[in-house]
């Protein structure tokens, strides 16, 4: 009789092998089934691990990112605070120049006429 071979390609014998052979290789293939699921389930472990860690790193990441955008807006509020102290303070010295310009034209057209 010709050999048989399961649905992976494995040969169980021919078909007029004897029940214990049958068994032990029922036993052999329960064992490498055994075994893969094993280190199926290690691999599935392992990456969940590594998974964990990277999501906490990133978790972590985030949180000073977070935190450095919150000094940046404080930061921009105190600048832009600072913009508008700074332009008021212009103004008043543009406006304070301009009318010293304004009396210094005064005094020299009195000084031209006469005065």
């Amino acid at each position: 009789m010709e050999p048989v071979f399961d649905a992976a390609g494995f040969s169980f014998g021919s078909a007029c092998n004897s029940a214990a052979s049958s068994a032990d290789y029922q036993r052999s293939r329960l064992e490498m089934l055994s075994t893969f699921l094993a280190q199926l389930t290690i691999a599935y472990h392992e990456q969940a691990q590594w998974l964990w860690r990277e999501s906490t790193r990133v978790g972590k990441q985030w949180q000073v990112l977070e935190a450095r955008i919150r000094e940046l807006e404080a930061d921009r509020e105190k600048t832009w605070a600072e913009a508008q102290r700074l332009a008021s303070a212009w103004e008043r010295q543009n406006r304070y120049i301009h009318q010293q310009n304004q009396r210094i034209a005064e005094l020299e057209a009195q000084l031209r006429n006469g005065r």
